[in-house]
């Protein structure tokens, strides 16, 4: 009798059903150990640790700030968040040669949310309405979110908005993501205004109405789903 009792015992612990307790999903390692960006302050400190790995908390709304481009070499994710109304209107201290199409040498400047981006990754990132007017007499490349890309990743990226630059002095240019490089473009979209005026040597300014005319002949360029940088728009010498 007392094997039969304990067999059945046996078997109806082997039957009663254990559940789990349901826990939230672990971050990720390298999302838990990325400094969280809550403010513009936030991210313009990010200039003093330009190797760093980043996240955005939430959304940012740069209007009224003053934006200074660096030098990028971490990690920013955006977290599906957006960085609004964010204005360029000077390029980087960062000077790196660029080649033009004759692989011409020329220092250039750069300008972008990042100046310029050397082993970078920008992901899951939404640029709305970045603005600029660019005005300079050094060679010059501009992008939304930088200026210059080498060997970095910009990956499910949007990015819209008008940018314009002025410029002389041999090579200067604007692209929808990044203005000049080499680097991997994966699953992106931009809908930028791009203007790029050869002011052939002279600043001074130039009528309003003059500025409306060019943007009512030159045609928006919209780059989708691009998977490579390609060469910076040029001017013929």
């Amino acid at each position: 009798m007392r094997k039969i009792i304990s067999f059945t015992l046996l078997l109806w612990m082997l039957l009663v059903p254990v559940w789990a307790e349901e826990t939230e999903p672990e971050p990720t390692a390298a999302a838990a150990e990325a400094i969280q960006i809550h403010t513009p302050q936030d991210l313009s400190a990010m200039a003093q640790e330009p190797n760093g790995d980043y996240i955005l908390a939430e959304d940012l709304d740069m209007a009224g700030e003053e934006w200074m481009p660096f030098a990028f070499s971490g990690t920013l994710d955006g977290n599906g968040h957006s960085i609004l109304n964010l204005t360029l209107s000077e390029p980087g201290p960062e000077i790196i040669t660029a080649l033009d199409g004759n692989q011409k040498e020329y220092d250039a400047v750069y300008c972008g949310l990042f100046s310029t981006l050397q082993n970078a990754r920008i992901q899951n990132l939404n640029l709305v309405n970045v603005r600029g007017c660019i005005e300079t007499a050094q060679p010059c490349l501009a992008g939304p979110i930088a200026g210059y890309c080498m060997d970095s990743t910009i990956e499910n990226c949007t990015v819209s908005g008008r940018l314009e630059l002025r410029a002389y002095n041999g090579m200067f240019g604007l692209g929808g993501f990044v203005g000049y490089g080499v680097g991997d473009i994966v699953s992106c979209t931009t809908d930028m205004t791009l203007i790029c005026v050869d002011t052939d040597g002279h600043l001074e300014k130039i009528p309003p109405q003059t500025w409306e005319l060019v943007e009512r002949i030159l045609a928006k360029q919209l780059f989708v789903e691009a998977s490579h940088q390609d060469k910076p728009f040029e001017t013929a010498e």
